[in-house]
């Protein structure tokens, strides 16, 4: 059995307080999940939802970073979603994603 770590990065500029991305299809289970706003002191809200519409993760009001490590099984394209964000400003995105075949 090999795995194999796929990372998706993007750099966005969430104008008028918030931006939408979508991933190409991703198959496996997410691991690292990183959405850093450019300033610190930003305050910004974050969902990722699946190719269903399904949401999957939420955090509200977060102050310049998420940084999480997760095991989430994904099957399809994502939809992260910066909204609320106190500037309109650069926020990089990284997602890692391990696939198993």
């Amino acid at each position: 059995m090999s795995i194999l770590i796929n990372r998706f990065y993007r750099q966005i500029v969430a104008a008028g307080g918030g931006i939408g991305i979508t991933t190409p299809p991703m198959r496996g289970l997410l691991k690292h999940l990183i959405i850093r706003a450019d300033t610190d002191s930003t305050t910004f809200d974050f969902s990722l939802t699946d190719g269903s519409s399904l949401q999957l993760f939420e955090r509200e009001s977060i102050d310049g970073e998420i940084n999480e490590t997760l095991d989430m099984p994904i099957q399809s394209a994502l939809q992260l979603n910066v909204s609320a964000s106190t500037r309109d400003e650069l926020f990089k995105v990284y997602l890692a994603v391990e696939e198993i075949g």
